[in-house]
């Protein structure tokens, strides 16, 4: 395997840095009975758009 721990580890570092993973690692994150969509939403950070610029918030 790479650098990661397992598919998990790199998915949520991935979120983290604000990209979206591949299909190929959401389909075994969900072969592996994960929530994708659910895991996505609590390790992307979302950002809230305002007048003079944007803020992140986690989600």
């Amino acid at each position: 395997m790479s650098q990661y721990e397992s598919i998990l580890s790199q998915a949520i570092a991935i979120w983290q840095s604000g990209r979206r993973i591949s299909m190929v690692l959401a389909v075994k994150l969900m072969e592996e009975g994960y929530d994708v969509p659910a895991l996505e939403r609590a390790y992307t950070k979302k950002r809230i758009g305002m007048r003079q610029g944007s803020i992140e918030v986690d989600a």
